[in-house]
């Protein structure tokens, strides 16, 4: 990911980001390993900055969020966690060549509130800090009460002036609050699609993709123990506030493509998890999500 974008909102966390790496050599490719990893089905986190966490580029950084976060029983554990672990890793690394921003953003049950997380080791331009800081994880946070009207918005992995993430947030959520969900995302992939076409014009080279991974995690989920945490939709595309909502959205837009995020909770850590047959403990048919394609 290069470009991370989160809306907290009062009824839940929408996340928009693409799916674009940039290697070691400076090389720009996608890569079906650039996931968000989901928390216990409450929390959802991305990340800006280094693409895997050796040279040889074997392991993602996605995957050793995962790794990071099990075990974890609170939010404040995985907060700690990815702290600690991130400040060992710095330790090890090319810091001038080397930051990571990662973004921790949710509702875990009975907070009351919608919350998010920067954990970094790097400015909040995402430009790499002082060397001497680099080798440590910091983190600040944001919070919005849960059924109130306060919105937050924050971009990481691309400078973006705090007068456009003002107007970006304003923006949002009048288009939340009188459209719905669905065209906030969309919203948000056309301001991804922006700052790509801006770096475009400037350098004649894009670090953000086009294509986008849109994650909706709702402040309170739906019951349904039949539901799992890839509960996605596979007759439309819309996003439904609900339920969580995992969606890849190409150049062509919205389609019924779901991607399958990395999910970890307490011991348990899945890679690459795929949708298929839902078992169900109410009368009636299993729920059949077969038709959905996830990458």
């Amino acid at each position: 990911m290069t470009l991370v974008q989160t809306l907290l909102t009062p009824r839940g966390v929408l996340q928009v980001s693409d799916r674009q790496l940039t290697d070691v050599h400076g090389r720009v490719h996608s890569s079906t390993a650039n996931k968000a990893v989901i928390w216990c089905g409450h929390i959802v986190i991305g990340f800006s900055g280094i693409a895997y966490t050796d040279s040889h580029q074997l392991h993602p950084i996605s995957e050793w969020i995962a790794l990071c976060l099990r075990g974890a029983r609170t939010l404040g554990d995985a907060v700690d966690a990815l702290q600690q672990a991130g400040s060992h890793l710095m330790s090890q690394t090319d810091l001038t060549r080397r930051p990571l921003t990662m973004v921790v953003a949710g509702s875990p049950p009975g907070e009351g509130e919608v919350l998010m997380f920067a954990i970094s080791n790097s400015l909040p331009t995402g430009a790499p800090a002082h060397h001497a800081e680099s080798r440590f994880m910091r983190s600040n946070d944001l919070v919005v009460p849960l059924y109130g009207s306060d919105y937050r918005y924050q971009a990481i992995g691309v400078p973006l002036e705090p007068a456009v993430q003002r107007l970006c947030q304003a923006t949002l959520t009048t288009i939340h609050q009188r459209f719905g969900l669905d065209h906030a995302a969309r919203q948000m992939i056309a301001i991804q699609r922006r700052v790509r076409q801006f770096q475009i014009q400037r350098s004649r080279g894009a670090t953000v993709g086009r294509s986008a991974m849109v994650v909706w995690l709702p402040a309170v989920p739906d019951p349904d123990p039949a539901l799992t945490f890839i509960v996605t939709n596979p007759v439309s595309s819309a996003i439904q506030e609900m339920v969580p909502m995992y969606s890849f959205v190409a150049d062509y837009g919205f389609s019924k493509t779901r991607f399958g995020p990395h999910f970890v909770c307490d011991s348990a850590v899945g890679f690459d998890l795929q949708s298929g047959l839902t078992p169900t403990t109410k009368p009636g048919p299993p729920k059949q999500w077969s038709s959905v394609r996830v990458v």
